[in-house]
């Protein structure tokens, strides 16, 4: 990404802090909708959320400032 930057002059923006949350709560929605399709979908997706609970918990552990 630095290259592009560099090379093509282009302007790095971040989102709102308000979109980037609302796009966190819709993309929660969207997850639980098609975990709730079948079986194997809740599975990957239980599997999916436990991993983000536990990472979580690490990295705040070691001080990291992760926003998973």
């Amino acid at each position: 990404m630095l290259k592009i930057v560099k090379d093509r002059k282009v302007q790095l923006r971040l989102f709102p802090q308000a979109v980037l949350k609302e796009l966190e709560v819709l993309s929660v929605k969207v997850l639980e909708e098609e975990a709730s399709r079948d079986a194997i979908s809740r599975r990957v997706h239980d599997a999916y959320t436990s991993f983000k609970k536990d990472i979580r918990k690490f990295a705040l552990l070691k001080g990291a400032k992760m926003r998973i």
